[in-house]
C-alpha cells in the first residue's frame, strides 16, 4: 500500500528534460495563433490570448478571486502603458477672470471718517495741495497707538510726522522718556 502511494506520488511529478524546451512551442507562439469563435451569432476570429482573456473576464464577473485579480492587474499594467505612451501634461493655473481694479487710497479715507479714526484737514494750505483730501488723525487713535506696550522709540522726525498729522496734538500722553516738543 506504501508502495502505490509513492508510485503515484513519482508519476506526478514532472521532470524536465534538458533539451525539451527547444522542441515544446513557445507560450508566445501559442498566444499569436487564431482561433475562430461564436460571439452573439457571428463568427469572429480571436488571438488564443484574447480568448483567455475572455475567459478570464467570464470568471471574474462569476466572483472567482483569482480571475479578479488577474483582471485587476491586467488594468494596471494597461494603465501604466497608457501614462507611459501619453504621460500627463503638466497641470497649468486655471486662467484667472479677476481683476485687480486699484480703489485708490481714497476708499481707506472714506473708512477712517466713518469710523472716526480721523477728521478732514481744516487748513489745506498749510500743507499743500494734493489730488485728494487731507486727514488728521484723532488724537484718541494717535494715543492708542503710542501707549501700546513695548513700542519703538520715535526719533525726532517721527515724532514731528506724529504731531503734524494729529488733529490736537496737545492732548497726546507721550511715554515716558520723551521730551515735549
Amino acid at each position: 500500500m506504501k508502495e502505490a502511494k509513492s508510485k503515484r506520488a513519482k508519476s506526478s511529478l514532472k521532470v524536465k528534460k534538458p533539451g525539451r524546451s527547444a522542441e515544446t512551442p513557445s507560450v508566445d507562439v501559442l498566444l499569436d495563433k487564431t482561433l475562430t469563435i461564436q460571439q452573439n451569432g457571428q463568427a469572429r476570429e480571436v488571438t488564443t490570448e484574447e480568448a483567455l482573456n475572455w475567459i478570464i473576464y467570464q470568471d471574474a464577473l462569476e466572483g472567482k478571486i483569482g480571475a479578479v485579480r488577474k483582471i485587476v492587474k491586467m488594468i494596471q499594467e494597461y494603465e501604466a502603458a497608457l501614462e507611459k505612451k501619453y504621460p500627463p501634461k503638466p497641470e497649468s493655473p486655471p486662467e484667472s477672470k479677476m481683476e485687480m481694479i486699484d480703489l485708490g487710497s481714497h476708499h481707506a479715507d472714506e473708512a477712517l471718517l466713518i469710523l472716526g479714526i480721523a477728521r478732514p484737514h481744516e487748513d489745506e494750505e498749510k500743507y499743500g495741495r494734493f489730488d485728494r483730501r487731507q486727514l488728521l488723525l484723532e488724537p484718541w487713535s494717535v494715543q492708542a497707538a503710542l501707549s501700546r506696550p513695548g513700542g519703538k522709540r520715535f526719533d525726532d522726525k517721527e515724532r514731528q510726522d506724529i504731531v503734524r498729522q494729529t488733529a490736537e496734538p496737545e492732548q497726546l500722553k507721550w511715554p515716558k522718556g520723551y521730551d515735549p516738543l
